[in-house]
């Protein structure tokens, strides 16, 4: 990840408290909105269901008092009752216009006379004259159709005679035309939706336009679903072209019949929508104020990086490189600011390491030269132990493993330890095992060069599985085989070397009750000297290790002079802890 990429990425960290309040008071504005509408829709509904209740109850009180005059009550006596009856309510409707209908009827059903001046015109449809004379009461019925087309909502109010006896009723029939006129006049400027329903939730009414033609006709199964829900409060609800609403159903029942079977049902409906429409332009207004901002802030970033970050950062990477190539004496050229005073104190490092390397390089030679007669020594002392106990040739084999270990050594000071080649480390480790010109060992992978650490550590993983191998694995039998190979791996920030050591052709394997002293040495020390990992498994055809380690992207390659890492050879204390 580059410079410019982390700058832009920390402006948008800056900016993520400001979009996480938009997004948070985004979120509370809305909430408060529809608790607003939800309590504008209950109020809406409410207003409607009291706008019902009064004109039911004006209906109630004009049929009541029809109930009582004697032209009405007389109406079914004979043919001029019937005609006086029906020119009373004639005269009454002319002198008081309105969208009611009223006509009265015997107890059989028959109509007697009619606010259109008909007599013995039909018979009543519908169960609410038989309900008014069964309760004795005023009852609200359903949606009713005439001969001409009309339609209204029918009521039946029971007509007594001097001895109390019910001889027939009062039917009004209030015009749903009317209604509806009446009801948009009181809504207007609302953009709601209303419908009503009867009891048998056919179809009453429907605003602001009854353009899907449902009045008259029963409601669909998904509406009649939502029946359940009057009287509980607000609730939302899908329309047509997958719009929503935000809706409240009130329940009305005047009737003394109902039975929880309420005699209207109110709903309205607020369009989710229109409701949000002010909140939606002001959040798509806030989405462009903040990416607008955004874009001038990652604009900014850029340009001021570049001039005030990048350039300094690239006279301190030039030095480095330098530095890497082994050029100590290039020293950075940045003037003033936190990037001034980091640039004296590396080319004051730099000087420092020059020092160190000239000093290191000292020291490897003496070392090498000690280390060397310390290996001599251990050789000569070998030597004296085994005379007169072991046969020459165990002596011999015993003092080429020690003389192995030093092998890697000598790679490693023959490059003033730069680097070493794997393949020549390994076969140096393993050539003590290639008894009587016998080579056991199958070794494959590609030309790979080790810093020293990790060549040290290699090599002596490799020593410590030959040293099993030879005691308990299948280098201990004449028929056992060892294949030792390798792969690189590309990875996100480095590389990844896996050796596989693979033994084949010995004793059965089994994992040991305890591990040794040499398990706990790969499986502890080197790995975590190799900042990898090491994997021991015991399979049925032999001892399996896997070794897979990191490498720096920087790691040698064949030919090249590998850049200089820091090396962490196992200290006293890793082996104590193994």
């Amino acid at each position: 990840m580059n410079l410019t990429v982390r700058l832009l990425l920390l402006v948008a960290l800056a900016v993520l408290p400001v979009l996480g309040i938009a997004v948070y008071n985004e979120h509370a504005l809305r909430q408060s909105r529809e608790a607003e509408v939800r309590a504008e829709v209950l109020r809406l509904t409410t207003q409607a269901t009291a706008e019902m209740r009064q004109i039911i109850e004006g209906v109630q009180r004009l049929a009541a008092t029809l109930s009582q005059t004697s032209v009405v009550q007389e109406a079914s006596t004979g043919p001029a009752a019937a005609q006086a009856c029906a020119d009373f309510l004639v005269k009454l409707r002319r002198e008081f216009p309105g969208d009611i209908e009223v006509g009265v009827a015997k107890l059989e059903g028959d109509v007697v006379c009619t606010s259109r001046g008909t007599t013995n015109s039909g018979r009543v449809v519908g169960s609410h004259l038989r309900r008014a004379a069964e309760t004795g009461s005023f009852v609200v019925g359903g949606y009713g159709a005439g001969r001409g087309g009309e339609r209204f909502l029918s009521f039946a109010y029971p007509i007594r005679n001097s001895e109390g006896q019910t001889i027939g009723a009062v039917l009004p029939g209030l015009g749903l035309e009317g209604l509806t006129r009446r009801l948009r006049e009181r809504f207007a400027g609302l953009e709601v939706t209303l419908a009503m329903a009867d009891r048998d939730l056919t179809y009453l009414l429907r605003l602001p336009s009854d353009d899907t033609g449902l009045v008259g006709k029963p409601a669909r199964p998904e509406s009649q679903r939502l029946a359940s829900l009057a009287d509980k409060g607000p609730f939302e609800v899908g329309g047509n072209a997958n719009a929503r609403f935000i809706a409240a159903i009130a329940s009305l029942t005047m009737s003394p019949d109902s039975a929880g079977r309420p005699d209207l049902l109110v709903a309205i409906g607020l369009s989710r929508d229109a409701a949000f429409a002010p909140i939606d332009a002001a959040s798509r207004r806030s989405v462009v104020l903040l990416v607008t901002s955004l874009v001038l802030a990652l604009i900014a970033a850029i340009i001021g990086g570049r001039y005030f970050v990048k350039a300094p950062m690239q006279g301190l990477l030039s030095a480095a490189v330098r530095w890497r190539e082994g050029d100590y004496s290039r020293r950075i050229e940045v003037q003033g600011g936190e990037f001034g005073a980091l640039g004296t104190a590396l080319n004051s490092m730099a000087g420092e390491i020059e020092r160190r390397e000239q000093l290191r390089a000292t020291l490897i030679n003496e070392l090498n030269h000690r280390v060397k007669n310390t290996l001599t020594t251990v050789q000569s002392l070998a030597a004296q132990s085994l005379r007169g106990k072991e046969p020459e040739q165990a002596q011999d084999a015993f003092m080429g493993r020690l003389f192995a270990l030093s092998k890697t050594h000598d790679v490693l000071t023959r490059e003033n330890w730069g680097f070493a080649a794997l393949r020549e480390v390994i076969d140096e480790v393993t050539r003590p095992h290639r008894e009587n010109g016998l080579d056991r060992f199958e070794i494959a992978g590609p030309d790979l060069n080790l810093q020293p650490s990790t060549a040290l550590s290699i090599s002596m993983a490799v020593h410590e599985l030959c040293t099993n191998a030879m005691k308990y694995g299948s280098l201990s039998g004449p028929a056992g085989r060892v294949a030792i190979t390798w792969e690189v791996t590309p990875g996100t920030e480095a590389e990844h070397l896996e050796l596989r050591w693979q033994e084949s052709g010995g004793p059965p394997v089994a994992e040991p009750q305890h591990k040794g002293f040499g398990t706990r040495l790969l499986e502890r020390a080197i790995a975590r000297e190799l900042n990898g990992s090491v994997e021991i498994r015991y399979e049925a055809g032999g001892l399996v290790c896997i070794i897979n380690a990191p490498m720096p992207r920087n790691e040698d390659r064949p030919g090249e002079r590998p850049a200089t890492a820091a090396a962490h050879p196992l200290t006293r204390a890793d082996i104590q802890a193994a």
